[in-house]
């Protein structure tokens, strides 16, 4: 059951203007995070994973994201982000800015001008090593949000959601992914087992869950790019 077109809202949303390669700087709610990929798609030609430092700009901004819902708990070492590597690919990177120029100008909905193409969406791997997903691509995890919108892949607007579903490392550590997401022209529908694909002129389905909103993915996971892997102690 279809019940609505909406602009959704979240805690990750950021601003983005579209013009060709730079598309290097997000604007969130309570931070920027300057993701460099105009550089890198310029030279490098191979993939490689980048540990942010700790004392970077970048990574206190991912880390303030996750912790908007997975707070710190002050004096001990829970919940302490313990490390962030940025995902580059330059291949899947460029395929993904092609299809957001394209969403873009093939956006014909009477709002468009005021849509945000595109946002920071959180990701559950499960029992799926994260660096498996970052190379091969995203497994469809709609068996652990009960197919409550068909046989999609799910990602989440908050970190704690996806926290529930994440990859539990050798040492007992925790991770997940933060993506960035082509969401475009976003429907919001009940939940709906038979949902396969999004209706004609729209790009993904979003739902709710326990006050988070879930943006379901069917056949095209191409629109969303693993941008950063995020550990942290529990």
């Amino acid at each position: 059951l279809i019940t609505s077109l909406v602009r959704p809202v979240n805690t990750l949303d950021f601003l983005l203007s579209v013009s060709g390669e730079n598309q290097n700087h997000i604007q969130t709610n309570f931070c920027s995070i300057n993701v460099p990929w105009t550089d890198e798609l310029k030279s490098k030609s191979e993939n490689s994973d980048l540990p942010l430092d700790e004392g970077s700009l970048e990574f206190k901004n991912v880390e303030n994201a996750f912790h908007l819902t997975v707070p710190r708990q002050e004096g001990t070492k829970r919940n302490k982000v313990t490390s962030i590597i940025r995902r580059f690919d330059p291949m899947k990177r460029r395929v993904w800015v092609t299809k957001l120029e394209e969403i873009v100008k093939s956006a014909r909905h009477a709002h468009a001008n005021s849509i945000e193409f595109v946002k920071f969406l959180w990701y559950g791997p499960g029992n799926v090593k994260p660096s498996s997903i970052t190379n091969s691509g995203w497994e469809s995890n709609y068996k652990n949000n009960s197919k409550l919108w068909g046989m999609g892949t799910y990602f989440a607007s908050d970190a704690s959601y996806a926290a529930e579903n994440a990859y539990i490392n050798k040492d007992r550590s925790k991770t997940i992914i933060l993506a960035e997401a082509i969401v475009g022209v976003s429907i919001e529908c009940s939940p709906n087992k038979e949902i396969r694909r999004p209706p004609p002129n729209f790009h993904s389905v979003v739902g709710y869950r326990h006050g988070t909103r879930i943006y379901i993915y069917y056949n095209d996971t191409g629109l969303i790019y693993p941008t950063y892997l995020v550990t942290w102690k529990t």
